[in-house]
């Protein structure tokens, strides 16, 4: 049976890419966005493990695969769970001021709706108060209840003369010029006024309000004046505040993320393949909603994998160099004589060198790689060669854009890795 890459890396079958939904391993139906990101990185690292070999095409095709379907299902995800209803202090005072009217109600009658209209937005709990008694049976109150009663009494009739009070209260000067000021029956209440600083009896007069202390009309005309001015409008750096303070957000987390990838970059230079995972998954959770930043993430986690990969098809290159056998680098043939884990040993120009395997140069290796991948033939093992040029201590972008160019010519999709050669983090180290 042929090698089926999708049933074996994923478990899928072929037909089952079109669901986003089976790509992530999800059930149908819609999904908060946390567990789209979940299942999604999931999937990436699981594909991010494989070796591909002679099926890089399809690893390359299924990684694309698995970030759309991660898109489509975030572009149409759940919203984020509504945080619980916690009832206050008022309204409980309330429900049990509701209990205690309600228990006073002739047999038949109906209960206050004040207590529904609390609990319409909540769910039912336990009553801390005895049910109401049945038609014909008289409500006794259990043992201890009289005093809660009371105390409830008594703060009803505390609260009713705070409002009575502030009702009824007498009037200073300055709050009678404010009303006069404020209320659009303005001369009405003035021939008030006056009625009340005149000698005549004031038998029509409510004795709830007194009459004014005396003062100077300079300073009725300065109170009013200072009442009656209206207040300055909210300047523009306040108004401007939450625009600011979203903008330096932003900005915090464009700065981290830029970051991210910069680290990402140094970890592939070095081949620490772990290091890299760790910087591309901070990377992810400071990408926020910027779809540009989630494109260049994709990108590097496409370099991540070919750079894997390329390290590994190296040392199967290196084992394969027979002894003795003549290659060639830049206008220059040399021959191997023995590669082992610590030294490369070759001869060249009549000239045997000796030189650890990290210091190797870059010419020579990847004369030895590319050797060994035209026995292969396929175009996309252009993709690993480019990866190689640009994932080491001194990359070569003009190298890099040939072997890639050379894979999109032989059919390979190479946009996103082109792109990389314009990325901020790989212009500065490259040559």
């Amino acid at each position: 049976m042929a090698f089926d890459p999708c049933r074996e890396w994923l478990g899928l079958a072929a037909v089952d890419l079109t669901d986003p939904c089976r790509v992530l391993g999800l059930a149908a139906g819609r999904h908060r966005a946390e567990a789209i990101e979940e299942a999604a990185a999931k999937r990436l690292a699981t594909l991010g493990e494989i070796v591909p070999g002679a099926f890089a095409k399809a690893h390359a095709a299924l990684v694309g695969r698995v970030a759309a379907a991660r898109d489509e299902l975030l572009a149409d995800a759940l919203p984020s769970a509504p945080s619980p209803y916690v009832a206050g202090p008022t309204a409980s005072a309330a429900v049990f001021a509701t209990h205690e009217a309600s228990a006073a109600l002739p047999c038949g009658g109906e209960p206050l709706h004040m207590e529904a209209a609390l609990h319409a937005d909540r769910p039912a709990t336990p009553s801390a108060h005895p049910p109401r008694p049945p038609c014909g049976r008289p409500h006794r109150p259990a043992e201890g209840s009289g005093g809660l009663v009371l105390a409830s009494m008594g703060l009803l009739s505390a609260a009713i003369a705070v409002l009575a009070f502030l009702v009824f209260r007498p009037q200073s000067p300055i709050e009678r010029d404010t009303a006069l000021t404020q209320s659009p029956l303005q001369g009405v209440v003035e021939d008030q006024a006056q009625e009340e600083m005149s000698p005549e009896p004031r038998s029509a007069q409510s004795p709830r309000r007194t009459r004014p202390q005396p003062h100077s009309d300079e300073q009725d005309g300065d109170q009013r004046s200072t009442i009656a001015m209206p207040a300055a409008p909210p300047s523009a750096s306040a108004a401007e505040m939450p625009d600011q303070r979203l903008q330096a957000e932003r900005a915090r987390l464009a700065k981290a993320f830029d970051e991210a990838i910069r680290e990402t970059y140094a970890a592939l230079k070095d081949h620490r393949f772990a290091v890299a995972d760790r910087a591309i998954t901070r990377a992810d959770q400071h990408a926020g909603d910027d779809l540009e930043a989630a494109r260049r993430l994709e990108r590097w986690r496409l370099l991540a994998t070919y750079a894997r990969q390329f390290v590994d098809f190296r040392e199967q290159a290196f084992a394969a160099a027979n002894a003795g056998r003549e290659f060639e680098a830049g206008g220059v043939r040399f021959s191997i004589i023995e590669i082992t884990p610590d030294l490369f040993i070759y001869k060249s120009e009549g000239e045997i060198r000796r030189v650890p395997r990290v210091g190797v140069d870059p010419m020579i290796e990847m004369a030895v790689v590319g050797t060994w991948f035209e026995r292969d033939g396929r175009a996309a093992n252009h993709l690993f060669l480019g990866a190689g040029w640009l994932c080491r201590e001194r990359p070569n972008l003009r190298r890099t854009q040939a072997e890639w160019r050379t894979a999109g010519d032989g059919g390979e999709n190479v946009g996103p890795l082109l792109a990389l050669l314009d990325d901020p983090a790989v212009r500065p180290s490259a040559r």
